[in-house]
């Protein structure tokens, strides 16, 4: 007898049973702490190749069936939400054997792309779908370099445990509220706009190591929001940068945010808001950083350089 997976209710194959061992969740939303073994706190997934190819097969069959839905409507979603990702998957050449039968990505921007559609240009993939990965958990390193998302992303309580890169990736309209970042994270030459005010940007997220955003464009003209990016009860461990990025109107922290450091260099930005706990706060390079307004309403910032 064939089940039903207890979290999205979908079928459970044959091939979900083989590799996940359970008669009740699907690949998708199976448990997969005992997929990798753990050394220096690096995961190796060796072990599970080819249960993280088939993983990444249903992920991309997800999407290519959402494409092909001739009764798709705009504003409609891919629903990602409570999934368990395992580590991205590697390219075709760097595994040796997999199972026969699996059809496997041709390199690692391809994880949420169906290899039949792959352009030869970048970005590897562009999608007006809105994306929903609320309350999902990402075991190991994400990487959406190149990706344009032109429709609405959620990463709303969602745990990533590996370190998050976002190099050359577009969110027209994205969330991170409620979010656990445990490694690094990265944007670099990116754009990036959130939602309106009412929704939050990265209110109440916790980043544990640094995060930087390096030559990344924040916001665009006809938002509605006040601040293109509002820390609420954010809590940065570490510090958090900003180099070389151009902001449509400006920065604000709220005074139940609180970092180690804040970096802010060769930033164009029209208005700084800083009500946070921030201990020590450094704004060099372009004085056009200057322009319109700074308000520090901090009273434990032990150091200021300008």
């Amino acid at each position: 007898m064939i089940n039903n997976c207890t979290v999205c209710q979908r079928k459970i194959s044959k091939n979900d049973i083989r590799y996940t061992n359970s008669l009740d969740t699907c690949i998708l939303h199976c448990k997969k702490n005992t997929w990798y073994i753990e050394k220096n706190e690096q995961k190796d997934w060796t072990k599970s190749n080819n249960a993280v190819i088939y993983f990444w097969e249903e992920v991309r069959k997800i999407i290519l069936n959402k494409d092909k839905d001739l009764d798709y409507q705009s504003g409609s979603s891919l629903d990602f939400r409570n999934i368990i990702f395992p580590i991205f998957e590697k390219s075709d050449d760097e595994i040796e054997e997999y199972d026969e039968g699996i059809i496997q990505c041709i390199d690692w921007h391809d994880n949420f792309y169906d290899m039949q559609n792959i352009d030869s240009e970048y970005p590897k993939y562009e999608s007006d779908i809105r994306f929903n990965f609320s309350n999902s958990v990402f075991l190991d390193d994400i990487d959406l370099s190149d990706y344009k998302f032109n429709g609405i992303v959620n990463f709303d309580n969602v745990n990533f445990h590996g370190e998050c890169r976002f190099n050359k990736t577009k969110f027209n309209q994205v969330s991170f509220n409620n979010t656990n970042f445990h490694k690094k994270v990265i944007f670099k030459d990116s754009v990036i706009s959130f939602y309106s005010y009412q929704l939050g940007d990265f209110d109440k997220s916790i980043f544990y190591d640094e995060v930087e955003f390096i030559n990344t464009t924040i916001g665009f003209e006809k938002s509605t929001k006040e601040f293109d990016i509002d820390f609420k009860g954010t809590q940065f461990h570490k510090q958090v940068t900003f180099i070389s990025c151009t902001f449509n109107k400006g920065l604000r922290f709220f005074k139940d945010t609180q970092s180690k450091q804040l970096n802010i260099q060769n930033t164009n930005i029209q208005y700084l808001y800083i009500a946070g706990n921030i201990r020590v706060i450094i704004v060099n390079g372009n004085r056009k950083v200057f322009d319109k307004l700074i308000t520090f309403l901090c009273s434990k910032i032990t150091q200021l350089h300008v």
